[in-house]
């Protein structure tokens, strides 16, 4: 029951409502983060929920500390990080390097050694040419307008109860005979960057993920599937307080979805909520965690009618 309580919470260490409308406060202080060298685990005894917020000065010495961790790695380890120094500072500035901290627990070594790993993966999916240009849709993603407006994974408007925000993501729209399994990896860096620089909180306070899997045939296990999981768990700075799946409990799912689980590092899978049933039925457990139907898209059993190609227009006249 402990494990499947602690599977429900929403937040690093805070409150959170279980589906028998109780409210819970996580047992254990302990975060479970990804190491980003290897993908194993390992503890941190950051305790989110309780944290009281950080002064700026309390900031301002885990940013000193991290440059100071960024000088003991050696240059030929960081070669993408320093070119990234000369080609596109304001990409480096203070706000950025903040999501950095966050994700590390406030761990400086990490923060460093995260961010240096965050620009060798830019430019392995970005390549030379666009690795150090904008994150925009005019800029590092001016190719790839198909798979970003695909409806394959998007920022949803709106919050659930605690003010955070939702990553959705429909593998049943995504088609690979309109762009490359490429294009759709950039577009999902655009968005996990997009859904931090829409709301600053996001970094400190984690967003929600729901992943609509309910018409899928099972899981696909496409190399670019299994590097989305990566560019959540430790190459984007960004954490997911939960990830609510919506499932057809079926054959194929009870053989190959506990083999997809095991993509996942442990406190992905401790945070991940699966809901079967009717569309209704979810819809309204939802409600449960503080996710009412007016967020949920239609599709979903939800109200939420959201046009993705006019979202993206407007990221595009702004200059995201």
């Amino acid at each position: 029951q402990e494990e499947l309580e602690a599977s429900r919470m929403d937040v690093y260490g805070d409150t959170y409502v279980n589906p028998d409308g109780e409210e819970k406060v996580a047992a254990s202080n302990n975060v479970e983060t990804a190491s980003i060298s290897s993908g194993d685990t390992k503890t941190s005894t950051m305790s989110w929920g309780k944290r009281k917020p950080l002064t700026e000065s309390e900031m301002q010495d885990l940013l000193d500390s991290m440059e100071y961790e960024l000088t003991k790695i050696p240059n030929q380890e960081k070669e993408e990080y320093l070119e990234a120094l000369k080609q596109c500072p304001s990409q480096l500035d203070v706000v950025r390097k903040k999501r950095f901290i966050y994700r590390a627990d406030l761990d400086p070594a990490e923060a460093a050694a995260r961010l240096v790993y965050y620009w060798k993966e830019r430019l392995a999916i970005f390549g030379p040419e666009k690795c150090y240009m904008p994150m925009t849709i005019n800029g590092a993603l001016c190719d790839d307008w198909e798979a970003l407006s695909c409806g394959g994974c998007m920022i949803l408007p709106g919050t659930d109860s605690s003010g955070r925000r939702f990553f959705f993501v429909d593998p049943t729209k995504i088609k690979f005979d309109t762009y490359t399994q490429e294009q759709l990896l950039r577009a999902w860096w655009y968005y996990l960057e997009a859904l931090l620089d829409t709301d600053e909180s996001v970094a400190e306070k984690g967003a929600v993920e729901i992943v609509f899997t309910y018409h899928a045939k099972g899981p696909d296990f496409r190399p670019v599937f299994r590097k989305t999981i990566l560019l959540e768990q430790n190459i984007i700075p960004i954490r997911f307080a939960a990830v609510h799946s919506f499932i057809r409990p079926g054959l194929v799912y009870s053989i190959f979805g506990p083999v997809f689980k095991l993509l996942l590092d442990k406190r992905m899978r401790s945070r991940m909520v699966e809901h079967t049933g009717s569309m209704l039925g979810m819809a309204m457990e939802l409600q449960k965690y503080g996710i009412g139907k007016e967020v949920i898209p239609e599709e979903m059993g939800g109200e939420l009618n959201f046009d993705v190609k006019a979202w993206l227009e407007v990221q595009k006249k702004n200059g995201h």
